[in-house]
């Protein structure tokens, strides 16, 4: 990486190198804050954690938002609409979607089996709740995916 990797404030950042690209006429100027501290590229940045194989959910289902982990309305959407509504149960299900979404082209859907051990559920049209079986996840093609739990 050329150099140390810090994380401050949530970034990661590495200490600046001296040493330069050889081939480069004009390499991208690198930001730096008012340390001196270089920013990592995302590249550099996804090697540190490891790399990225999945996707990020859409915004709301971190949140209390339609499926989302803390969404409190999935009984009586599913009594209104009179159909079943998938509600996402942790942050490790929604990895477990992200990974599944990843390997989906851009604008493909499919549905996966979820993994022994998830919490993700399905709300009823009669008040039931039932252990989700299977997650359907689109791949967005912007980074994020879409999709929601099911029973099939």
């Amino acid at each position: 990486l050329g150099g140390y990797a810090l994380r401050m404030s949530s970034r990661l950042f590495k200490y600046k190198s001296t040493q330069t690209k050889v081939g480069l006429s004009n390499p991208p100027k690198p930001t730096t804050n008012k340390s001196g501290i270089q920013a990592l590229t995302k590249a550099e940045s996804s090697a540190i954690k490891g790399g990225t194989n999945r996707l990020k959910p859409e915004g709301g289902y971190l949140k209390g938002k339609k499926h989302g982990l803390s969404w409190k309305e999935g009984h009586a959407r599913a009594i209104k609409e009179g159909k079943p509504q998938g509600q996402w149960g942790s942050k490790a299900d929604l990895e477990f979607a992200g990974q599944k979404a990843h390997g989906l082209e851009a604008g493909a859907s499919d549905y996966f089996e979820l993994p022994a051990g998830h919490s993700s559920v399905v709300h009823f049209s009669d008040g039931t709740t039932q252990s989700a079986t299977h997650i359907w996840v689109r791949n967005n093609g912007t980074g994020t995916f879409h999709g929601f739990p099911v029973i099939k």
